[in-house]
């Protein structure tokens, strides 16, 4: 069941998608999956090294985790509890020494930030436990660890890196995203450093007639609470040949051809009823364009806490020629966190 923040009562689609929906464009004949929320808790893996983008996304979880969610606080050292650093005809004993002592100090301090962190989470009654992983690559243990724990989600902080600064450091936020084989949740500078109060939240969902858009929907109405907000968009790139689809290329904002109204009603039909039966408010929206600059432009005008999109699991090829919608949200969306959903 949902826990519900503050009584709230969900709305319905608006007079005009009723409307719409008396006689629809298209059938609805495709069977969906009652948007309604199953009581499964979501585990989650949450990096964490005392950092001030780990502090953000450690205090979104606190802020968002439901009674029924669990995490597990993973800190990456390098180094093995023997830490024998490896021979080198470069280093002295004395250097030797004094390298292994370092990395002793690191693990110390990581056990207390991991100590530090599980007792946040159990102050507000959250299943938590820690780990304190060992390896020279911290991307390849986090991705580890959430194997071994069984992570629904791994939750992470985001530095906001230029594009040359990824380029020459890499980030390890993007490669989670592109390498995990679970979902990911990157939360970004626009996120609080404190936990905050309980209160009503509001998330966009990015969707079309894809599985993993539809897996990314279902997300998004899980880890809702009673009265929240969800905004599903879907975004139609016109079709240059069809005069009405030129003028919306052109920017034309009254430009709607058959399929805007298709997608529309379809929405509006097949998943708001649903969204409201499971007591969250829901909006529609529909706009022609760049999904990925529209995605994230509907996200800052709505104000949203959240954007949840799903992932093909695109090639690293199929990514460089034709784009990532995920990537580039997870990179320019000015909100607080951006749920990447995956099978």
């Amino acid at each position: 069941m949902k826990r519900a923040r503050e009584e709230s009562d969900p709305v319905s689609a608006n007079k005009k998608s009723k409307t719409l929906a008396a006689e629809p464009a298209i059938p609805v004949t495709e069977s969906t999956t009652a948007m309604a929320d199953d009581g499964a808790g979501k585990k989650f893996l949450l990096a964490f090294d005392g950092s001030e983008h780990s502090r953000r996304a450690r205090a979104y979880l606190l802020s968002t985790m439901r009674s029924e969610d669990s995490v597990v606080i993973v800190t990456v050292v390098h180094g093995g509890d023997d830490v024998a650093i490896e021979p080198s005809v470069f280093l002295s004993e004395t250097e030797k020494g004094a390298l292994a002592e370092y990395v002793r100090a690191q693990r110390v301090r990581a056990e207390e930030q991991l100590a530090e962190s599980k007792a946040l989470f159990d102050a507000r009654a959250l299943s938590a436990k820690t780990a304190l992983v060992s390896g020279p690559d911290a991307k390849a243990a986090l991705l580890d660890a959430a194997a071994e724990h069984g992570a629904d989600v791994i939750a992470m902080g985001s530095r906001g890196l230029g594009t040359i600064s990824r380029l020459l450091l890499g980030s390890v936020s993007e490669y989670i995203v592109h390498n995990a084989h679970r979902s990911v949740l990157i939360v970004k500078g626009a996120a609080p450093l404190e936990p905050e109060a309980p209160r009503k939240r509001s998330a966009l969902c990015a969707i079309d007639d894809s599985a993993h858009s539809k897996l990314a929907l279902q997300t998004a109405v899980d880890i809702s609470a009673l009265g929240d907000t969800l905004y599903l968009l879907s975004v139609h790139v016109p079709f240059i040949g069809l005069h009405d689809d030129l003028a919306a290329l052109w920017g034309d904002p009254n430009a709607r051809n058959v399929k805007c109204a298709e997608a529309l009603v379809h929405m509006e039909q097949t998943y708001v009823p649903q969204i409201t039966e499971a007591g969250l408010q829901c909006t529609a929206l529909f706009r022609q364009g760049d999904a990925r600059a529209i995605i994230c432009e509907e996200a800052e005008s709505k104000g949203v806490d959240l954007v949840v999109c799903g992932a093909r699991g695109a090639g690293r090829l199929e990514r460089l020629l034709m784009g990532s919608v995920s990537t580039y949200v997870v990179e320019h969306a000015a909100v607080p966190a951006v749920l990447v959903v995956k099978a």
